[in-house]
């Protein structure tokens, strides 16, 4: 097992001044320890819970569940990693249910985060379908990002609302920088160039972005564009789009503290998503106090500042795409600085430990809970 928090190796079930255990043993089975959703959720736990790693024979029925402890599940799609057809994928779901019964069984809580409405890569989207639905109707705590999430939801599973709890992915203000370094930086003006940055994949819009934002008009608004990241769609895309002269590729790992100085640098970053209940790009761009372009989606609206709402276009309209773009490389000094300040203000009320804390309520509200009824 790895343990993804600061101090591992803090007691548990010690009551502090306060009466509740000094940290929570959160199993985040089996989430990757390189998780930068949970790194970022850790850094904001002031010692109310810690998160552990592990693989996913931790739900066995013969395992030793600590006193102090909880089941936070994420990403349900670990479960047919090695499946090679639907038989095999029918099999994993069984034979995960009777894991979660079992643990169940024992009376310890289980939560369920919803980070998307589908996979990236789904290829047995049925299976899924019946594994995310199991876990909704067993989990004691739904936690989504935002009300889209909480919407889609209960369409498609007829969730209960009060099993669902709203706690927005957390920003990075404060892991990587310090509020004054990035407040002296965005007094500084911007180059001239757009920015997509991230895993580079085609449901997130990067074809249409490319298409609709051509060398004509990008001359027209003297910028150019850089393409940052890497994915398993990247080579493709750039063969396809080899004649654009005006797009300059940096194809490969871009570590988050370089992806903030490239947003701040850039005029604005282009998020043309497809489909996505959340998107942890959007929060690192607020974090370094970027301006964004995206489809006017209740997800953006939801995030964004008011003063910022004018940067999302009609989804399927491709000249308010351009309108937007026109609207940010128009805006004078004083108007891009309230811009950025606005955004990274927002990002500094979606800090990892204002986060943090809602999510240690939920825990100790859980927590509680257990121990009253045992």
């Amino acid at each position: 097992m790895t343990a993804l928090s600061q101090n591992p190796s803090e007691a548990m079930g010690q009551d502090n001044a306060g009466g509740r255990p000094s940290s929570i043993q959160v199993f985040a089975c089996p989430v990757s320890a390189k998780s930068k959703y949970l790194r970022l959720l850790s850094a904001g736990s002031q010692g109310r819970y810690h998160f552990e790693a592990g693989p996913a024979a931790l739900l066995d029925r013969s395992a030793r569940w600590p006193d102090h402890s909880l089941l936070h599940i994420h990403w349900e799609e670990f479960l047919f990693k090695g499946c090679a057809n639907v038989a095999e994928a029918e099999m994993a779901v069984e034979h995960f249910s009777r894991k979660i019964k079992a643990y169940r069984a024992t009376g310890r809580r289980l939560l369920v985060t919803i980070h998307n409405r589908y996979p990236h890569v789904i290829p047995f989207r049925v299976c899924f379908l019946n594994a995310r639905a199991f876990l909704l109707r067993e989990a004691d705590a739904i936690i989504v990002h935002n009300e889209a999430s909480a919407v889609a939801i209960r369409e498609m599973f007829g969730v209960a609302v009060e099993n669902i709890h709203k706690v927005p992915h957390p920003s990075s203000v404060g892991i990587y920088e310090r509020d004054a370094d990035v407040l002296a930086q965005l007094e500084q003006g911007p180059d001239p160039e757009l920015l997509i940055f991230g895993r580079i994949r085609r449901q997130k819009g990067i074809a249409r972005a490319l298409t609709v934002l051509t060398s004509g008009f990008l001359a027209s608004q003297g910028l150019t564009l850089n393409i940052l990241g890497q994915g398993e769609d990247a080579s493709s895309l750039q063969i396809e789009f080899a004649d654009r002269r005006d797009v300059l590729w940096k194809l490969g790992h871009v570590p988050d503290l370089d992806a903030l100085q490239h947003i701040r640098r850039a005029t604005c970053c282009i998020l043309a998503y497809e489909q996505f209940l959340t998107s942890g790009v959007a929060h690192l761009i607020l974090s370094a106090g970027g301006i964004y372009v995206a489809p006017r989606e209740s997800q953006h609206l939801e995030l964004l500042p008011a003063i910022n709402h004018r940067f999302l276009f009609r989804p399927d309209d491709d000249n308010d795409f351009k309108r937007a773009v026109r609207e940010v490389r128009a805006l004078s000094h004083d108007d891009r600085r309230a811009c950025c300040m606005a955004n990274y203000r927002r990002a500094q009320q979606l800090a990892p430990s204002n986060i943090g804390h809602r999510l240690a309520n939920i825990y100790e509200a859980l927590l509680q809970t257990t121990l009253r009824t045992h």
